[in-house]
């Protein structure tokens, strides 16, 4: 008879949504980085993303705006969500230059929860680890997260948030903030 096969690390609930038990290891440390280290390298790997003859992977001074790739680990729900789509609303007028803009990446460790939102299901990315709390395969969630976002080659700058983030400053500072043009405030400025 032949050998059994060897179980599958990919699991496909009802909903489509893939999650991978257990995540494929790095192997040893030194694996960890040089592969966090490609994932640093968002050029590069928008590159490797559009593959040959593609676009994407311009460089910066290239692009025609920027764009945010909000980039959310959440277990079943996102409970600051009204928060984080009023921010988006409050983004500077079209006529900004350059021109700012936001999308939505989440990654949920119960993707098929009922208690998730239409809005948050929306934006959920199809592969889920499905991790437990300060699990390590938050780290692989992660890098799900950033793989999903750099398949949008508008994207430039990359936020890493939790459920229980909520943001500090308007999307305008936030950006600024991010382009290094933001201005210190004077004690007479108003709050962010």
């Amino acid at each position: 008879p032949p050998p059994p096969a060897a179980p599958s690390p990919y699991a496909v609930d009802s909903s489509g949504v893939t999650i991978l038990s257990p995540p494929v290891p790095f192997g040893s440390a030194a694996a960890a980085r040089a592969a966090l280290q490609r994932v640093l390298d968002v050029q590069r790997i928008k590159r490797l993303v559009a593959g040959p003859g593609k676009k994407g992977g311009g460089r910066p001074s290239e692009m025609k705006g920027h764009k945010l790739a909000v980039c959310m680990m959440v277990v079943d729900e996102l409970p600051t969500e009204q928060v984080w789509r009023a921010w988006y609303e409050d983004k500077a007028p079209a006529a900004a230059t350059p021109p700012l803009s936001a999308k939505y990446f989440i990654h949920a460790a119960s993707p098929t929860s009922p208690k998730m939102s239409p809005w948050t299901r929306s934006h959920l990315i199809s592969t889920s680890y499905a991790p437990q709390w300060n699990d390590y395969k938050i780290v692989g969630g992660i890098l799900e997260l950033f793989k999903a976002a750099l398949q949008d080659e508008e994207v430039t700058h990359v936020a890493v948030v939790t459920e229980s983030c909520v943001p500090l400053l308007t999307f305008p500072r936030a950006y600024s903030a991010l382009l290094g043009t933001l201005a210190p405030a004077s004690p007479s400025s108003p709050p962010p």
